[in-house]
């Protein structure tokens, strides 16, 4: 086999990195696309299928060629060629500039411009610009009303937690109180105690005491239940006189 477009194979070998000697689909298709020719899908398809194999462009047979028995190949590469690199294999009189100059003149969109060897839409980017720039200013306004908020909610948080000290100031000292009325009421209690045993050792003090003088003396106790029978029945006279 004999490379017959040496210009070709510099073309494929610029994008198949691997060097694997093919193409696959996708990559073509967005070769294609960057190109500016405003083809559809369906077009772009129909185009590659004339040298897609499987969803792959095996590029050598577009570039290379039988080779005849009576030619034979330079297998010798010179310094002078290697010096002068891929530059004799690129479209001669074709530069850079007069690409774009070509392009400027009619071929190429007003909206359209060569940037690092490919076609950039700039009314594309200017509205994906203008569209973001309103989303950034809305993300703005809302991050705003954010801070907003929080420190709304960081008031109340603060005011509540005073409220709460507060309450809980409260709760100590009322704790404090009914610690104090306990200790009262028991001490109460106790007085209690020891005034009803006080009261009980006096009274059993005074009932034996009193039987003791009873029984020392019964002649007392008979003139009193006499004079008490005396004055009963005086008093019951006296209220038949009234009568």
């Amino acid at each position: 086999m004999k490379t017959v477009r040496p210009d070709l194979l510099l073309a494929f070998t610029y994008f198949d990195q691997s060097h694997w000697d093919y193409l696959q689909e996708k990559d073509l298709e967005e070769l294609l696309y960057t190109l500016g020719l405003h083809l559809s899908r369906a077009q772009i398809k129909k185009l590659l299928s004339k040298v897609l194999s499987q969803d792959l462009c095996h590029y050598r047979r577009l570039t290379d060629a039988k080779q005849s028995e009576d030619v034979q190949l330079e297998t010798t590469v010179t310094d002078e060629v290697l010096a002068k690199g891929n530059h004799p294999l690129l479209p001669q009189g074709a530069t850079c500039t007069q690409v774009t100059n070509a392009g400027e003149k009619g071929d190429a969109q007003p909206d359209m411009v060569t940037y690092n060897g490919a076609l950039v839409d700039v009314g594309s980017l200017l509205e994906r610009l203008c569209s973001s720039e309103h989303s950034r200013s809305q993300l703005e306004i809302q991050l705003h009303q954010l801070n907003q908020n929080m420190e709304k909610v960081s008031c109340n948080a603060r005011k509540k937690e005073e409220d709460n000290k507060s309450l809980l100031r409260e709760l100590e000292e009322m704790r404090g109180r009914h610690a104090q009325t306990e200790l009262g009421l028991q001490a109460a209690g106790e007085q209690r105690d020891n005034f009803s045993a006080i009261l009980y050792s006096t009274a059993s003090s005074l009932a034996s005491l009193t039987h003791t003088i009873q029984s020392s003396f019964p002649q007392l106790k008979v003139e009193d239940d006499c004079k008490s029978q005396d004055e009963s029945e005086e008093k019951k006279l006296n209220n038949c006189g009234e009568v």
